[in-house]
């Protein structure tokens, strides 16, 4: 799929990273990695941005006092997120490689994984390989993020049901879901997908 989204930073065409703003408090998903701070003061750890695109969640995470790693296939979009974590002054270590080598790419010991829409238009075989290797680089004990929307008809990611991801994550234990909030009027497939935040833990 690499050569997919490849294609679409070339052409700008990325729906799903158009954002140009860093997220911030309010924002949902931010306030789910947030609670893995325990309101305590940095630093927080090590986290993974897995399929980092541009960098947003990225960029936030090392505001917030976390040792960040961003990994993604697509040079232009690595480029875009230095060029972003520079201008905002923080310190974000990004590797380009495909995401379901991450235990070639970033060291063991990951206290957070954050995948914002890999998993989710994955094929069945590319989701066994980042699950293994997120499983490799995780400490016990330690949580993933994930956004992902439901299956659907029509354009886009190919999406993931609940079961899916539990089936999926051998060795990790699902803490909770909740529905990611879309704004009034939305459309296009975000706004037909339901997508859900899902939190779970590596035992």
């Amino acid at each position: 799929m690499s050569w997919f989204y490849r294609l679409a930073y070339a052409i700008g065409f990325t729906p799903w990273d158009q954002s140009e703003t860093v997220p911030g408090e309010g924002d949902q998903v931010l306030g789910v990695l947030a609670a893995q701070e325990n309101g305590e003061p940095p630093p927080h750890g090590r986290a993974v941005d897995v399929g980092c695109g541009k960098g947003r969640y990225s960029i936030a995470l090392a505001q917030r006092g976390w040792q960040v790693t961003g990994v993604d296939a697509v040079p232009k979009a690595l480029a875009l997120a230095r060029q972003r974590a520079q201008e905002h002054r923080v310190q974000v270590d990004f590797v380009e490689g495909d995401v379901g080598r991450l235990d070639h790419l970033v060291a063991p010991g990951a206290d957070l994984l954050l995948d914002g829409g890999c998993f989710h238009g994955m094929s069945d075989g590319d989701r066994t390989r980042v699950v293994r290797a997120e499983s490799e680089i995780a400490r016990s004990g330690a949580t993933l993020v994930m956004v992902a929307f439901h299956p659907m008809a029509g354009p886009g990611p190919r999406g993931a049901t609940r079961d899916d991801i539990v089936a999926a994550y051998h060795g990790w234990r699902l803490v909770d879901d909740v529905a990611l909030e879309i704004p009034a009027g939305a459309r296009g497939p975000a706004a037909r997908a339901r997508p859900c935040i899902y939190r779970l833990r590596k035992l």
